[in-house]
Formats: C-alpha cells, sequence, structure tokens
C-alpha cells in the first residue's frame, strides 16, 4: 500500500520541517479541518518549540488548528500518544 500526497499536503510537510527541524512521518487533515503531523520518535519537542512557539507561528502560517503527535514503534504506546496529545 502506498500513501499519495497532493501538492498542498507536501507543502503543509516542507513547511513545518523547515520552520520545526523535527522530522515528519505523516501529514493528514481530519474532518474537522484539524491538520495532524505524526513526528518521528524523540522529535515531539522540537517540533513543538520553545513554549509551543513552532506549534503557534505554524498555526498562523496555514491558518488553522494543528496536532503534533509523537510516533512510536510499539503500537501500545503510539495510541497513548495518540490519546495525550
Amino acid at each position: 500500500m502506498s500513501i499519495k500526497y497532493d501538492k498542498e499536503t507536501l507543502g503543509f510537510l516542507a513547511l513545518f520541517e523547515r520552520i520545526s527541524k523535527a522530522k515528519v512521518r505523516d501529514c493528514f487533515v481530519d474532518e474537522n479541518k484539524l491538520l495532524i503531523f505524526i513526528v518521528e520518535q524523540h522529535e515531539l519537542a522540537k517540533a513543538i518549540g520553545k513554549a509551543g512557539s513552532n506549534a503557534k507561528m505554524l498555526e498562523q502560517i496555514f491558518k488553522r488548528r494543528i496536532r503534533i503527535i509523537e510516533y512510536d514503534p510499539d503500537i501500545k504506546q503510539f495510541i497513548k500518544n495518540i490519546k495525550v496529545a
């Protein structure tokens, strides 16, 4: 199974990585237009930024709410990360 990204999603991914310096694993928009980024393990703090600075800046740029979730290869931990975020 392959994932196909449209031009807009590729732009979101590139801008997120450029601003946060965090490695993004995936990105998608949910049914409420919430922009969700899955970042690599141990990259969450970098992605959010000091005092949430990266997250706030990205929300202003994208003009929508974002959610950042840390990936974990342990499925149980990943699900916990989803619930906490």
